[in-house]
């Protein structure tokens, strides 16, 4: 089941960053990331309430993943920050820390997600 949900979370987020990427391509730019941060957080409570460390590992997994898939998509330079989005404006100010926690993210989920297999 561990590997269903790693695959499930995989796709969650390829799906997210299209819906995203083709709200950005049509200039439909983003003023407020409430909404979608509400529709992402009710998708890792399911996750959670299965399971806390999947769901802990499938955050990481989004933390580490998102925001690079999106750029892929948009053909932005893989490590690119956007100007509106918390997330963003707080690794602007903290260019050094944005691989890092990143990298840290991506092998601690990989790591939960193989210890609950």
């Amino acid at each position: 089941m561990t590997l269903i949900i790693f695959l499930i979370t995989s796709a969650f987020i390829v799906f997210t960053a299209l819906i995203d990427a083709s709200h950005i391509l049509e200039g439909q730019y983003f003023k407020s990331h409430n909404y979608r941060f509400l529709q992402r957080a009710c998708f890792f409570i399911v996750v959670f309430i299965y399971n806390w460390q999947i769901g802990i590992a499938s955050i990481l997994l989004f933390i580490a993943l998102f925001d690079s898939v999106l750029n892929i998509l948009l053909e932005s330079p893989l490590f690119y920050l956007g100007t509106t989005s918390k997330w963003d404006k707080f690794f602007r100010k903290n260019k050094w820390l944005q691989i890092p926690v990143k990298l840290t993210a991506f092998i601690i989920s990989i790591y939960l997600f193989i210890n609950e297999m």
